[in-house]
């Protein structure tokens, strides 16, 4: 149940509520001042002492945005000192140390695998004569091809 008592000379407001509890709770705001009764605890904020609260509210919210935007920022790096920018293939340094990887698994728990390498023959005539733009939509079609007709764990790198 919530009763309010209207405005007394000076400024005073008070607002009566009755919690669950049966606690009378009071909340006054006097002048720039708000003092709130808790069962006989009173705890007094100033309007500096909240907007202090709320200033420190703000900063901490955008603290948290700036750390989110920080850890986006940091996996978009990530991802691309491993990936080639055109095909989104692992590049040569990425595919290094995953072959390294699996080679000593392999070595370790006996198993074997394969490499295989492919050139394109004549790409070079492709960009020489028609321009770069359809030789890398060369490149994006054969490694989309790759990607599809592979396994999710085999590897396909630039």
């Amino acid at each position: 149940m919530v009763a309010a008592v209207g405005s007394l000379a000076g400024g005073l407001a008070m607002l009566l509520a009755e919690s669950e509890l049966g606690i009378l709770n009071t909340t006054m705001l006097v002048g720039g001042s708000l003092t709130l009764v808790l069962g006989g605890l009173s705890l007094r904020a100033t309007r500096r002492e909240r907007r202090s609260r709320a200033l420190v509210e703000r900063r901490l919210a955008e603290k948290e945005v700036a750390e989110q935007a920080r850890a986006r920022a940091e996996t978009q790096l990530r991802y691309m000192a491993d990936h080639d920018h055109l095909t989104g293939l692992l590049n040569r340094r990425a595919f290094e140390q995953r072959l390294t990887e699996h080679l000593a698994q392999g070595e370790r728990y006996g198993h074997e695998g394969a490499v295989l390498m492919l050139d394109l023959d004549e790409f070079k005539q492709v960009n020489d004569t028609l321009g770069h733009h359809p030789g890398d939509l060369l490149l994006q079609e054969v490694a989309k091809r790759l990607l599809s007709v592979l396994r999710s764990e085999d590897t396909v790198a630039r």
